[in-house]
């Protein structure tokens, strides 16, 4: 197998071996178009997913990226190499039998034409990007480092336009573009401007803003204590700041309560006894800063608007708020799943309110408010488990990985800590709902890719001595 990159430099070397690299100019020049190719591809993806309406950008990009596969494959002869990329993947055989279950679904589908679709949307063009972004990294047209400046520079990209928008509407609350929300602000002034923003904006998704951020306030603590340059560390958690005030903003209790948890939780990292205790006492001073906000702030009335204390003392779950609705729909879906384990209503949301409208009726909402009791309602216990093991293999290759890890201070190592805290973040947040799905998995599995990119780096690691 082709030498690959050691992972203690920041900057990788093509994972393909020294004969191969020598080409024509006719080769080199072609070599040069798919590097712009999968910088620019990549680019415009991660700009483009944070957005509402963004169905053309997104697949044009993807568009690109697997033209740059393409070219790669029939300009350099590498079909070997992505022979080798299967077979060494770690994750490859569960990330198949996830998608073999997904697609199992499809045919006890309430609706199997719109679940294909759902399929192919979800499922099979996200796998077959994970493995080009894969490819792509493992063959040298881009890099961690590349990777991550460039989701710090598309993410203040989102963040200028979120606070830019929040701006105008704060300014000039009587123009036509506010028309849409006139009715959901009731006082002017900034925190309820910007909580309506994440509800009522025609640029983002409901929900979406506060999940794609969490990357971002995860990333703060990887450069915390994996970086050693005290710049790189002030600009990236300011950043990181920046996203957290938006998610403070959206006012969800899920995200909030995923951030505190795992704020508290990072000292578990293989790092030494100062760094841990170090974490430790950040993360609690996050998490009290939150709870703080969240409860006494000028905000607080949105975080616990509609909750019901007194409702929920008396077991009148599904009159006491978000809180309480969840505690009456959690039982009545496990108990439609336990009934009917192996057989989903078919993948797409859309199945569970034509197949299950009682259940929808009885419960108020068309979703378990969990992505593995929602994953089980549309493609049985079988694909919820899948995804479960994916989840649990990725901590403990990437925990490994990190704790082998010679130098820290690398592309690689920030990488894989931001990633290991975003994963925690990213499905407890999603334990309170289903963000898994539409443009939030499409992130989801673009940033999987460079995960697996540094595990297999520090495997090939291993195997070289």
């Amino acid at each position: 197998m082709e030498s690959i990159p050691n992972p203690s430099h920041i900057s990788e070397k093509p994972w393909r071996s020294p004969e191969k690299s020598a080409k024509p100019d006719s080769g080199q020049t072609a070599n040069k178009y798919i590097k712009l190719g999968t910088t620019v591809g990549l680019a415009v993806l991660f700009a483009a997913l944070p957005f509402k309406h963004n169905k053309g950008i997104v697949y044009a990009s993807e568009i690109l990226l697997a033209a740059t596969f393409v070219l790669d494959l029939y300009i350099n002869k590498s079909k070997k190499i992505l022979v080798e990329t299967l077979k060494e993947n770690p994750f490859t055989w569960i990330i198949a039998i996830y998608s073999a279950t997904a697609l199992f679904s499809v045919f006890f589908s309430y609706n199997p034409l719109y679940s294909f679709k759902q399929f192919i949307y979800e499922i099979l063009i996200n796998v077959f990007l994970y493995y080009t972004a894969l490819f792509l990294v493992i063959r040298g047209h881009t890099t961690v480092e590349k990777i991550t400046r460039s989701l710090i520079l598309t993410n203040i990209l989102f963040l200028a336009v979120f606070f830019l928008q929040g701006l105008q509407w704060y300014i000039f609350p009587g123009h036509a573009f506010m028309s849409t929300i006139h009715g959901s602000i009731k006082t002017h002034n900034v925190f309820e401007t910007y909580s309506a923003l994440t509800r009522w904006s025609n640029l983002f998704s409901y929900k979406t803003p506060s999940t794609y951020c969490l990357f971002f306030v995860a990333l703060g603590f990887g450069v915390f204590f994996s970086s050693k340059s005290s710049f790189q560390v002030f600009k990236t958690i300011t950043i990181s700041l920046f996203n957290l005030i938006v998610i403070v903003l959206s006012v969800l209790k899920a995200p909030i309560v995923a951030i505190c948890l795992t704020a508290i939780c990072v000292c578990f990292l293989p790092f030494d006894t100062k760094r841990r205790l170090e974490l430790f006492i950040a993360g609690s001073l996050i998490a009290a800063l939150l709870i703080f906000i969240a409860l006494f702030s000028p905000i607080s009335k949105g975080f616990i608007r509609g909750e019901n204390l007194s409702a929920i003392l008396h077991g009148k779950y599904s009159k006491s708020g978000s809180f309480g609705s969840r505690l009456h729909g959690y039982p009545l879906y496990v108990k439609h799943v336990l009934k009917h384990p192996f057989i989903g209503v078919g993948i797409g949301r859309r199945n569970i309110k034509k197949a299950l409208p009682d259940l929808v009726k009885k419960t108020g909402f068309p979703h378990g408010h969990n992505v593995f009791l929602n994953t089980i309602v549309q493609q049985g216990i079988q694909s919820a488990i899948a995804l479960l093991i994916f989840i649990l293999l990725k901590f403990k290759r990437g925990l490994r990985t990190l704790k082998e890890l010679t130098v820290l201070d690398s592309a690689i190592a920030i990488y894989l800590s931001t990633y290991i805290i975003w994963l925690c973040m990213f499905w407890l947040r999603s334990s309170f709902d289903d963000m898994f799905r539409h443009n939030i998995s499409t992130f989801y599995w673009v940033l999987a890719a460079f995960f697996t990119f540094c595990v297999m780096s520090q495997q090939q690691e291993e195997k070289n001595g």
